[in-house]
Order: C-alpha cells, then sequence, then structure tokens
C-alpha cells in the first residue's frame, strides 16, 4: 500500500494545489496508482480511476468508482482545493453502476485514513449491500445457481426447489465464517 502512503503524505502536506502544475501532476501520479491499489484492496469486480486536472486554480479530482456486483458499489472522489474541511476530505458513497453519479448519501474521511489500509476497507465496505455475497440462482429446473462473489456455483442434474440451493448455499456463506440466511425448510447450520 506503499502509493496510499504517499497519497496520505501528499495530502497532508503544506503544498497548495491550485497554480501549482508541480503539485497537479503529484497529485494525478500518486493518485492513480494509489486508488488503483485501494480498488484492489477492496477487491472489485469491476472499477475505473479518473482524474480531472480543472483548470489552473484548483488541485484537480481524483475519482475511483468500483463494483462488488451488480447495483453495488462505490464512488470516491478527493481534491485539495479546501482540506481541512470539518466533515471530511475524501467523499465516498454508494452506487448501483458505473455511470452513477449521485448515488446514495455522501459520507467522508480524513486524508489521514489513506494511511490505514485496513480501517480504510473496513470503512469503505460498510457501505456494500451483500457483504459480497449473494445467491444467484440461473435455473431451478436444471440446479444451476452461483454467488455474487464469483467464488461459489452449484450445478445438479434435475430441478430442485430454492430452498435446497439456499442449503447449499448456506454452506458455502458458513465455511467463509457468515452466520447462514435461514429459509423455511433450511437446517440451522450454527453447529455444524
Amino acid at each position: 500500500m506503499k502509493n496510499l502512503t504517499k497519497l496520505k503524505r501528499l495530502m497532508m502536506s503544506k503544498e497548495s494545489g491550485s497554480y501549482n502544475e508541480d503539485f497537479k501532476e503529484k497529485f494525478r501520479n500518486t493518485g492513480k496508482k494509489a486508488m488503483t491499489e485501494l480498488a484492489l484492496l477492496l477487491d472489485f469486480n469491476e472499477f475505473g480511476v479518473d482524474f480531472n486536472p480543472g483548470g489552473i486554480a484548483v488541485s484537480g479530482d481524483l475519482r475511483l468508482m468500483g463494483m462488488w456486483s451488480k447495483g453495488n458499489g462505490v464512488y470516491i472522489t478527493m481534491n485539495k482545493d479546501f482540506p481541512g474541511k470539518p466533515w471530511g476530505d475524501v467523499l465516498f458513497r454508494h452506487i448501483d453502476h458505473m455511470r452513477d453519479f449521485t448515488g446514495g448519501p455522501n459520507n467522508y474521511f480524513k486524508f489521514k485514513l489513506l494511511g490505514d489500509p485496513e480501517a480504510l476497507r473496513k470503512l469503505i465496505t460498510s457501505l456494500r449491500n451483500d457483504n459480497g455475497h449473494d445467491l444467484i440462482v440461473k435455473s431451478l429446473h436444471d440446479a444451476v445457481a452461483e454467488c455474487s462473489c464469483g467464488r461459489w456455483s452449484f450445478c445438479a442434474t434435475g430441478m430442485l426447489s430454492r430452498e435446497a440451493i439456499e442449503e447449499e448455499f448456506n454452506w458455502h456463506r458458513a465455511s467463509l465464517g457468515f452466520v447462514p440466511r435461514m429459509s423455511e425448510g433450511t437446517p440451522d447450520l450454527k453447529g455444524a
């Protein structure tokens, strides 16, 4: 997480972002690398990193948009135009797709958090609305399903009920340490 630490130092420095092309170039280069590191840390299925340099009087805007699954992503943006705002320096919010520029409510954190990747990951993933593991049933007739994490799939010959597929899915979630989701007819796997 070398570039996240570099970005933290750059954003917390006394160096101004306005009327300073050297700063803007450092912000663009370091910021894009740092946001790529953050995207990999957040384990997105899809992401994009952009930098808008703006005019000479501003630092530019750095943006990361990433999706964990359909309808479940995050938008993160920052600049150094007004550092030290009481509500925070970096805006982040939930998004439903990669072109969602309005998303959910705005949330903020301070530049300092860029130096603590684990705390940053925890904070940002708090917006994740599926805990990374949603059951996607593709066919009951052929009994085909998968997890939105992409690391579990299920296929059985013949027709199965949704409850039977959910039972198999709960074994996957239990193996990851999640308390299984219960549906009618699904056994309690907590003691398993």
